[in-house]
Formats: structure tokens, C-alpha cells, sequence
């Protein structure tokens, strides 16, 4: 009778798994660089109360996700809609990158639920203010570019940025020069602008406002005119001549 010698039992040994990201099985895809990822959704308010003054937070990757954004969006305008002039295209442009879209895309795609922040900001819900999450979706573009590639990033912003944006704005025609305004002037000078009425004329049943907006541009207060039949429309007559004689310019030279 033979006996067969038995080795002695080892240990299995394995590859550690590498946690998968609620946003990758969301869309799909996989990061090589899981810091990258999770650096786009660092907050500067986390990274100062975790790692000091020298912490590495999403700034970065927001600065550089705006830049790819603004050039994925302007080749497909570009390609896509060829009977629109510059100051049509640039319109249409500065709605779909506008902070109020990529805060919906923020939402829709649950970013306050991964977002990094410090004990003091989350305490005031940091994790749903607009400015922060639209910031975060600039940081993951940024971040998916670098990690992904063009094809990769040009695919997300396309299915969950500019088609829906797009889809929406076929429905509901863009009107709202006042918001187009207030979001511009908040994002270059801080500063929301001022509407003053100045004028009501006519009858009660029939009253015309004349509403004036002032506000900073180019280190310079300036003010535009408009009227309406109340005190709604007038604001927005006035907003759309700010934006033509003012807003629009600028956002097509930048």
C-alpha cells in the first residue's frame, strides 16, 4: 500500500480587489487611477482640514475639465447645427455649459453622494450647493480626459451633457435672458445685478413698465433699458439688452 506525501498546506494568496466606484458601475466604465477619481470630487474645504494648506483638492481638474468642455460642446455645435451664425452657436453654448445644467447633470448622476468635504461645509449642505457640484462635474471631465482619453470624455459629455441639454431646450426655447445675466455676472464679478423701476405709464388694465438694470462689467457700472407689461417681462427686456450689448460679446471672446 502506498501513501502519496502530502504537502503542507499554504495559503492561498490573491490579488488585493480594487473597489469598484459607484460611478463607474454607473456609467459603465473603469478608472485606471482611482485617485484621479476620487481627487476630482475633493473639495478645497476637505483638503485643507485633512492635508493643510498643501493638500491637493479638484481645483485643478475643474480648471482643465472647463477647457475640455468648452471644446467638446463647440466641435459638436460646430458640426451639428451649420446653418446657426457665431452669436447663435455661442448662445446655445453658454446654456448647455451653464452652472444650472451641470448642477442637473450633478444631481442626475448622484455627485453629492461622492463629493469630499470638510465638517463645516457639510454641516451647511455643501453637498447640494450648485457652485460646488457644478465645479465637481468640471473636475470629472478633467479627470476622466487624463484618465480615459478624448473618445471617452467626448461620450459622456455628449450622452449626459449636451443631448439632454438640447432635448430640453427644443422644448422649452430659451427666454430667459435674466438668468443668462445674473449667472454670467456671478460667475465674473460676483455681483448680481440691480433692476430699478423707473417708469409706469398708461392705464391700470393696461400699464407699461420701464425697468433699468445696472450692474458691473468690465470694471464700469453700466445700464440697460427695457419694458414690458409688468414688472416680470420689463426685467427680462431689460436682461436681454444687457445681453445683447454686453454679456454676449464677452462670452463669445472668451
Amino acid at each position: 500500500m502506498s501513501t502519496q506525501n502530502k504537502s503542507p498546506n499554504k495559503k492561498k494568496t490573491s490579488k488585493p480587489s480594487k473597489t469598484t466606484h459607484p460611478l463607474e458601475t454607473q456609467l459603465k466604465l473603469t478608472f485606471k487611477n482611482h485617485e484621479l477619481l476620487e481627487l476630482a470630487f475633493t473639495h478645497s474645504s476637505f483638503a485643507k482640514q485633512h492635508r493643510g494648506n498643501h493638500g491637493k483638492d479638484n481645483e485643478r481638474l475643474e480648471f482643465f475639465g472647463d477647457a475640455i468642455l468648452k471644446f467638446v460642446v463647440s466641435q459638436y455645435l460646430y458640426d451639428n447645427f451649420k446653418e446657426k451664425n457665431e452669436g447663435e452657436l455661442t448662445k446655445v453654448r453658454s446654456q448647455i455649459i451653464s452652472d444650472a445644467t451641470l448642477y442637473s447633470v450633478a444631481i442626475e448622476l448622484n455627485f453629492n453622494d461622492y463629493i469630499h468635504l470638510s465638517y463645516s461645509e457639510s454641516k451647511t449642505k455643501g453637498e447640494l450647493k450648485p457652485s460646488i457640484l457644478s465645479d465637481a462635474v468640471e473636475a470629472f471631465i478633467g479627470a476622466l480626459y487624463i484618465d480615459k482619453g478624448l473618445i471617452t470624455v467626448t461620450k459622456f459629455i455628449i450622452q449626459h451633457i449636451i443631448e439632454p441639454k438640447l432635448k430640453d431646450l427644443e422644448k422649452n426655447p430659451i427666454t430667459d435672458y435674466k438668468s443668462i445675466v445674473q449667472e454670467y455676472l456671478q460667475k465674473t464679478v460676483k455681483q448680481l445685478p440691480s433692476y430699478t423701476i423707473i417708469k409706469e405709464t398708461g392705464p391700470e388694465h393696461a400699464k407699461v413698465f420701464t425697468v433699468r438694470i445696472t450692474f458691473q462689467f468690465q470694471n464700469e457700472t453700466v445700464s440697460c433699458l427695457g419694458t414690458g407689461t409688468n414688472k416680470k417681462k420689463a426685467e427680462q427686456s431689460a436682461s436681454k439688452s444687457a445681453y445683447i450689448d454686453y454679456i454676449q460679446s464677452s462670452i463669445t471672446a472668451s
